[in-house]
């Protein structure tokens, strides 16, 4: 059996629309963030600020959430999350993407970095971000 290391192309192949990618070394911080996603996930966007955009009702959007777990987490930690999650045993997630701690990802559509914050922003920032995608220019 031949063993590689799997690489972030390799996690987001498939995936389509927004993949929010979420990094900690403790799962429970992966947990909150991904119960905040969802919850934010649900909110309708505001587009224009009038009451029927503000009162529209909740639904999916469609994004994918990701975990990728540090290098110090248990090997058996991504099992025990409610979403897809890695653990990154040799630190490459870490070194070329440099986190700063806990911290969440927004992957777009199209492969480039849409946001990035600390994990314990997560619904704020993606409430913010989708804000931003419905504001007319």
């Amino acid at each position: 059996m031949a063993t590689y290391p799997l690489r972030l192309l390799d996690i987001m192949r498939g995936r389509t629309g927004h993949v929010l990618l979420l990094y900690a070394t403790d799962p429970a911080d992966l947990v909150k963030a991904t119960e905040a996603a969802a919850r934010a996930a649900k909110q309708p966007p505001v587009a224009d600020g009038s009451p029927g955009a503000r009162n529209a009702p909740a639904r999916e959007t469609g994004l994918q959430t990701v975990a990728v777990l540090a290098r110090d987490a248990v090997p058996s930690a991504p099992d025990t999350l409610p979403v897809p999650g890695y653990r990154d045993a040799k630190g490459e997630f870490a070194r070329l993407y440099r986190p700063d701690g806990p911290t969440g990802f927004l992957v777009r559509p199209d492969g480039q970095l849409g946001a990035r914050f600390p994990l314990a922003d997560t619904a704020e920032a993606l409430s913010d971000y989708r804000t931003a995608l419905s504001t007319p220019a």
